[in-house]
């Protein structure tokens, strides 16, 4: 029907009788017949359509069947067919080619024969995932749901922990590449007083607030002669931590911040004593009572 030229119509129609009668030598036998033959029908939108045309075609061509006469018709098998499938209506676009030749395959057993050749490879398509989920039953799709929410958090903890690793690695600094010289000291020096404010009162505040945003790095303990020992203390901190000795105050968490022998901040619960610190230096568990006295009365154990 997208013939003009009526001389090219009847040419194509004179090569593929000739074609059908060459490639199918022997009659097939039809064995399958269809009765679902209905035809979709098809939808007129408003958008652009690239089979716009072809469907007037279509449509033309079917309000033409019962005013046109029909072709003559020759004494082949072959002729026939290639006929009587151009005098039956258009098949709908959104249908199968593939499927529409396997259902007219008993009314057109030789042409199909030589359809099946022309016809257009089967593309296949992977629908989307979130359309495959909805399709499948109840059951099913909480599972892959929680599947896939499993794999994305997964997903996600690797990829934090890897730009935390990248993170604390640019952080880093290699102290041996580091030269500390009393040049490089005194250059700094001069600039950080370069910098400073004029003004003593200022001045002495900038120092004062540089010098509380310093880490402070206390000194290593050296234990004298005097100096208690490490198992020492830690047996008189649990025993002032009993809970017949000291207790905590009921609905409060209060906490003392004091620094280790490292110098780093720690949170020590506050507790409070039962009696004074005189009281129960008497029943006190241990023998160097002179410096349990002295510890318990400098350190904030309790």
């Amino acid at each position: 029907m997208h013939f003009k030229d009526p001389v090219a119509k009847s040419k194509v129609f004179n090569y593929l009788n000739k074609f059908v009668r060459e490639y199918n030598s022997s009659p097939g036998a039809a064995t399958a017949t269809r009765s679902d033959t209905s035809d979709e029908s098809d939808k007129d939108d408003s958008e652009f359509d690239i089979w716009k045309y072809h469907k007037q075609l279509t449509h033309k061509n079917m309000k033409n069947k019962s005013s046109a006469t029909a072709m003559p018709l020759s004494g082949s098998i072959s002729e026939t067919e290639v006929q009587m499938y151009l005098s039956s209506p258009v098949t709908p676009i959104k249908r199968d080619a593939i499927e529409n030749w396997k259902d007219m395959k008993s009314l057109f057993p030789k042409l199909t024969k030589v359809a099946m050749i022309y016809l257009p490879i089967v593309a296949t398509s992977v629908p989307k995932e979130k359309e495959e989920i909805e399709r499948l039953p109840l059951s099913k799709k909480a599972k892959v749901i929680i599947e896939n929410r499993r794999k994305t958090k997964e997903r996600v903890r690797k990829h934090r922990l890897q730009k935390k690793q990248n993170e604390q690695t640019n952080t880093i600094v290699n102290e041996s590449s580091i030269r500390v010289t009393p040049q490089s000291i005194g250059k700094a020096v001069v600039r950080a007083r370069n910098a400073l404010p004029a003004c003593p009162i200022k001045k002495q505040l900038v120092l004062g607030r540089l010098l509380d945003e310093c880490p402070k790095e206390s000194p290593p303990t050296m234990h004298g002669a005097s100096g208690l020992d490490k198992k020492v203390i830690l047996e008189i901190q649990t025993f002032y931590q009993r809970d017949d000795i000291s207790h905590q105050a009921p609905g409060l968490k209060d906490y003392v911040t004091v620094r280790n022998e490292r110098g780093e901040k720690e949170k020590m619960q506050i507790r409070h004593l039962f009696s004074s610190v005189t009281e129960f230096h008497i029943p006190c568990p241990f023998t160097i009572c002179s410096r349990v006295w002295e510890y318990c009365g400098t350190k904030q154990v309790c």
